[in-house]
């Protein structure tokens, strides 16, 4: 394959990959509004049928929430162990892979859910700002690492 075929092969892939994410996004949307749909529902039914709703909701939120965190956590761990190091998300899965990460239990691409992990806990506004992960942008491929240490305004030294 010349580089005209492999550049061409490329840039269908990272459209692809843009198409994937936004259908990932939008299902994350669809899942969100779907909860609050049904947790706005729970009031309007008699008390035993509304028990039976809330008690199937937070399984699903149990399941959601374990995964994520699961995964959140391991990739911060993998980030914290390599630090100052850069990896790309095939890296992350590399080092998640080697450490014994299962991910027997997803039923979408391990890459894509350990991209949109990295996204989300870099992301400026999320719940999980406080994790640390930034992001750069080189030669057409996104790399993460935990951000540097945060000064202690109070104490003026390194945070740990």
């Amino acid at each position: 394959m010349n580089p005209a075929d492999y550049a061409g092969a490329l840039e269908k892939s990272l459209q692809r990959l843009s198409a994937v994410i936004d259908e990932i996004d939008a299902l994350a949307l669809e899942r969100d509004k779907l909860m609050q749909f049904i947790v706005a529902g729970i009031p309007l039914l008699p008390e035993k049928q509304g028990i039976k709703f809330v008690r199937r909701l937070d399984k699903f939120r149990r399941q959601s929430e374990k995964k994520e965190l699961a995964l959140t956590d391991a990739i911060r761990n993998e980030l914290q162990k390599v630090y100052p190091e850069w990896l790309t998300v095939r890296e992350v899965r590399n080092q998640l892979v080697i450490s014994g990460f299962d991910f027997s239990s997803y039923k979408s691409n391990p890459m894509a859910a350990i991209s949109t992990t990295l996204r989300r806990i870099g992301d400026q506004d999320s719940k999980y700002k406080d994790q640390r992960v930034e992001s750069s942008h080189a030669g057409g491929v996104f790399s993460y690492r935990m951000k540097p240490e945060l000064e202690d305004k109070e104490e003026g030294l390194l945070k740990a």
